[in-house]
């Protein structure tokens, strides 16, 4: 194989979230015993980039797996963000924001826009 797989210049950062007022407001963290059993249904799991409100800023998040624990339950999902790598589940409301690739239509860097 030749060539470098990493590329510096095609690397940029995403834009944080805009704020709104339902999202001033840190992220909940939910109990262990409350998310259900372990171990990752069919349909669960997942590997996506997200932004998560902690300590009242936007942090870069994994979301690896989302569930709703019963019918009338939010859907949570387990995400793990920071620098110190904390992980936990959390409550998914405007707090937790996926992050959707295909909406990314910023050029890239030496990209001219479509």
């Amino acid at each position: 194989m030749t060539g470098n797989l990493f590329d510096a210049a095609r690397i940029r950062p995403l834009a944080e979230p805009a704020r709104a007022a339902s999202a001033l407001r840190d992220t909940v963290r939910v109990l262990p015993e409350l998310a259900g059993p372990s171990g990752v249904e069919p349909g669960e799991g997942c590997w996506r980039l997200a932004w998560l409100r902690a300590a009242g800023t936007w942090r870069s998040a994994l979301i690896t797996i989302r569930r709703r624990p019963t019918p009338h339950a939010p859907w949570i999902a387990y995400a793990r963000w920071g620098e110190d790598q904390q992980a936990g589940w959390v409550i998914v409301d405007d707090s937790l924001r996926l992050i959707d690739p295909a909406a990314d239509t910023a050029p890239h860097h030496g990209e001219r826009s479509r």
